[in-house]
């Protein structure tokens, strides 16, 4: 989540693109793709599980952010920005709802806070996850790497919506 904010600019530089407005632009499109996509969170959960819309959202992040990496241009890096925003619009609803309807009344505060501190950690600890890769290979390559853990994480999550489904079934 915390690498388009912090690792964008470093990136766009490493592909040529040094002109800071630019940068600008692509996190902004990120954060654009991700508020409409929090706009259908909604519609799509009427259809889908917590569970597979995470397997989902993993996948499409995942997507997005392999695409950052590969990207060659500003044109690619924007397209792969609204594609990767897209993921991260819809996960903020997704999982404070799966927090909201998992836990009771009188721990549900604390398990927000954990999420919010959680975030800001993230935040922090972006750069400490991204900096020794992009030391040894390129930030180009962070994003690819981060893109993969997302892939896996969207297979967890593909495996953990089926078995519910299986469980739900048997019931």
């Amino acid at each position: 989540l915390f690498l388009i904010p912090s690792q964008t600019a470093f990136f766009l530089a490493e592909i040529g693109v040094e002109d800071p407005t630019r940068a600008g632009l692509a996190i902004g499109l990120f954060n654009l793709s991700a508020g409409l996509a929090s706009l259908s969170y909604s519609r799509v959960r009427k259809h889908l599980s917590s569970e597979a819309i995470f397997a989902v959202l993993f996948a499409i992040g995942g997507v997005g952010f392999v695409m950052i990496g590969f990207a060659n241009s500003f044109t690619a890096t924007m397209i792969a920005m609204g594609v990767g925003g897209f993921s991260v619009g819809a996960f903020l609803p997704n999982i404070n709802l799966a927090i909201i309807s998992r836990t009771s009344m009188s721990i549900r505060g604390r398990a927000l806070g954990a999420l919010t501190t959680m975030f800001f950690l993230g935040q922090f600890f972006s750069p400490v996850y991204a900096v020794p890769i992009a030391g040894v290979s390129s930030v180009g390559n962070v994003f690819v790497v981060s893109g993969v853990v997302l892939f896996a994480l969207s297979v967890g999550f593909m495996v953990l919506s089926a078995d519910q489904r299986l469980r739900t079934r048997t019931r």
